[in-house]
């Protein structure tokens, strides 16, 4: 009896056990998933937030560009228009010296920039010879005849014309050592603001220039996309 008594204690005990452990176990268990769903919360919180300021970062860049767009010129004739009055959104350092140049003659062609004057001067650098005209338009200083070595008194057998204005181009060319206009082809002069303006290039295909020819016989050499001047000489007929 006592043997059974014992046994049947012993089971008890075991089967008391046993219950406290899975108790114990199942607590264990609800902790973690308890802890891993805080844990996934948190996770989710901190991307809500990190998208939150990846978002107000985009928006601020886009405000940004877009005032930038707005502010700066799009191309480099604005920009000089900008700079005309006063405006300094953008510089000529901006642009290359084939944009400015094309830029810089369309506003002459407007009358809204007089061509660059100054005696004595290189206007071989086309930024220097924009900063100038600009300077000029802002300043209210209007280039004279004198200022490119003209004469205020009128000659009639030095005026260019169409039916002269290759007479002119061409005493400048071979009067120059090394030089021979039979070498060029020349397109048709078109009239400009005071100057008949003359594409050309070699007859061999390598190299291509632009020659103005103003009204008072001043001949000036240009390169093709009149960047650059290499010569500017007064030319009278006999």
């Amino acid at each position: 009896m006592k043997i059974f008594l014992s046994v049947l204690l012993s089971v008890f005990v075991l089967g008391l056990l046993t219950i406290c452990g899975f108790f114990a176990y199942s607590m264990y268990e609800s902790n973690q998933l308890n802890n891993k769903s805080i844990q996934a919360n948190n996770n989710q919180e901190i991307e809500h937030e990190q998208d939150s300021n990846d978002l107000q970062l985009d928006e601020s860049q886009t405000n940004t560009d877009s005032t930038q767009t707005s502010d700066s010129p799009q191309n480099a004739e604005e920009c000089l228009l900008a700079l005309i009055d006063n405006n300094p959104t953008c510089s000529l350092d901006d642009y290359s010296n084939q944009q400015l140049a094309g830029a810089y003659e369309s506003l002459i062609d407007q009358g809204i920039l007089e061509f660059w004057c100054h005696p004595g001067g290189d206007i071989g650098a086309v930024k220097r010879t924009i900063t100038e005209s600009i300077t000029n338009k802002q300043n209210g200083i209007v280039c004279e005849s004198g200022d490119r070595g003209e004469s205020n008194e009128e000659d009639d057998s030095n005026v260019v014309t169409r039916d002269n204005v290759f007479d002119y181009l061409i005493e400048a060319i071979d009067s120059e050592e090394g030089n021979n206009h039979n070498l060029i082809v020349f397109q048709e002069p078109k009239m400009k603001s005071g100057y008949w303006e003359i594409a050309a290039n070699n007859k061999s295909g390598a190299g291509s220039y632009t020659f103005k020819v103003y009204t008072d016989g001043t001949v000036e050499f240009w390169n093709g996309p009149m960047t650059d001047m290499s010569l500017s000489k007064k030319v009278e007929l006999d």
